[in-house]
């Protein structure tokens, strides 16, 4: 009974994002935690734990985790009320006995969320998702045939309090917001929606929400061109999910500049200074910025920062935009107190991050300076299960290294680890764009192509259009009807 059309996962029993006949719908992450940290009380013996007014044996469990080359690892795992004590296995990290819960420990029906959406044929059908879902949070954008739109977050959201610490196992079971009451936006004046993993409510929102969000600057992006114009084509679509203009840089630049006057060699600051803020791979002033911007959050943060967490938590890819942003208030002077009120240390940093980042760049590419470009430094691999194994077939396997366009902050983003050079290692996994009035008008594209066998031919065939912007349609015309079954292996035998 389901006509539908977009991309999914293997083994997800639906499309993850598509259309329907009348509704259309596409996600990403909404950037919220939903885990919690408890500190724990323990009785003298160490084999209880307080639960109220009682005290409640640990459930305890064995894991033999098999190791290759080695002998297997058996790991106790003891359960708590709220859930396993991480304590037991990172004790450094831990002041006493601490336990975790997760929000995907409780009774979920995930399941539910597809059906909802591919069997919608409204916005108001569509919407009963807020009631289905738990884990993980996501932004969803939704449309209908009736020219409807929605933004909607998807997943229960904690309500916490806004403080430091660990948490009282008698706050437990964690409080989630209302799902009548979740951020939900429908027709909106402006006449879009649009989700960027930016924070959706303002503070007049009557529940607080915290999360590890991104900066607005692709969320501002998309505003600026979604009303730079009063109506947008499909052409205009495609051409916005290819968008490579950074307002980071446009709004950091002219800092640089200034500070960097009479300090630099005059061609950085001509290219800098005529920059369009186009992060293309062929761009010059895209790859001194970056070199300078990776240096400079490093070297503020270590003023006052100890190595060991500036490269190993502050930088690490799981920290999110968060130091980011607090580098681009430093580089602005927001902050006097972080350099003791002395302005004169706050350029000093910047013109030292500069050298160093120009010395990098001689290091990487080499001392001819007109073959510096950011494609040579930006460039994504799409690595297979296979490629991970010792042999000659990692080159076969693994397509790349390919030039990229592109940065965090950007439309089409590009996310790396600091740590580890500017591979990309996070960003769009497709492209769909439809027009709501004809069916027949969806077109889509994922990163490789249909299938995950590198031996066959659709293994790679869609490369070149996910890179260079290129689209295929996604909804059959009725021309054709191909029909593929999936049998069992003939070894497989009935459960029971």
């Amino acid at each position: 009974g389901y006509q539908v059309a977009g991309m999914t996962l293997p083994g997800l029993p639906g499309i993850g994002a598509g259309r329907s006949l009348h509704l259309a719908w596409g996600e990403t992450a909404a950037m919220i935690p939903q885990t919690f940290l408890y500190r724990e009380e323990m009785d003298a013996s160490g084999s209880s734990v307080r639960d109220g007014d009682e005290w409640v044996e640990l459930e305890t469990s064995e894991q033999v985790i098999k190791v290759k080359g080695a002998d297997p690892v058996t790991m106790t795992i003891r359960r708590t009320p709220r859930g396993p004590l991480i304590s037991d296995h990172e004790p450094d990290l831990c002041d006493g006995a601490v336990s975790l819960h997760w929000t995907g420990m409780e009774d979920t029906t995930e399941p539910d969320l597809l059906a909802l959406f591919n069997g919608a044929a409204s916005i108001q059908e569509g919407l009963q998702v807020r009631e289905a879902a738990a884990v993980p949070c996501y932004n969803a954008s939704v449309a209908d045939s009736s020219g409807n739109i929605a933004q909607v977050v998807i997943g229960r959201i904690p309500i916490r309090e806004q403080r430091a610490g660990l948490l009282d196992p008698a706050d437990f079971p964690p409080r989630y917001i209302p799902a009548a009451e979740m951020p939900l936006e429908i027709n909106p004046e402006r006449g879009w929606v649009a989700g960027a993993n930016t924070r959706l409510v303002d503070d007049d929102y009557p529940y607080p929400m915290f999360g590890i969000w991104e900066q607005p600057f692709r969320m501002q992006r998309i505003r600026d061109v979604l009303e730079s114009r009063k109506k947008h084509s499909l052409a205009n679509m495609r051409a916005l999910q290819m968008d490579r203009y950074s307002l980071h840089a446009a709004e950091m630049t002219p800092v640089i500049l200034k500070i960097l006057e009479g300090n630099v060699p005059a061609w950085i600051l001509e290219d800098l200074a005529i920059w369009d803020f186009q992060t293309g791979a062929d761009s010059r002033p895209t790859a001194l910025f970056q070199a300078f911007y990776t240096k400079w959050m490093k070297i503020s943060l270590l003023h006052r920062f100890p190595a060991e967490h500036v490269s190993n938590g502050l930088l690490s890819s799981g920290a999110g935009s968060a130091p980011r942003d607090f580098c681009d208030r430093l580089l602005l002077g927001h902050y006097p107190a972080w350099f003791d009120g002395n302005d004169d240390v706050r350029k000093e940093l910047v013109r030292v991050a500069m050298d160093d980042g120009l010395q990098w760049l001689r290091q990487t590419l080499g001392e001819e300076e007109s073959a510096w470009n950011w494609g040579a430094l930006n460039t994504v691999t799409f690595h297979h299960p296979l490629g991970s194994v010792p042999g000659p077939q990692g080159r076969w396997v693994n397509p790349g290294p390919f030039p990229a366009s592109g940065d965090r902050t950007t439309i089409w983003p590009a996310a790396w680890r600091s740590a580890d050079g500017y591979e990309i290692a996070g960003g769009p996994s497709m492209r769909l764009i439809m027009d709501m009035r004809r069916p027949d008008l969806t077109w889509g594209t994922n990163t490789l192509g249909q299938n995950g066998a590198p031996w066959k031919g659709h293994y790679r065939d869609q490369l070149q259009d996910f890179l260079q912007g290129g689209m295929h349609r996604v909804w059959s015309d009725g021309t054709e009807r191909p029909e593929v079954i999936l049998r069992p292996p003939v070894s497989a035998k009935p459960p029971g």
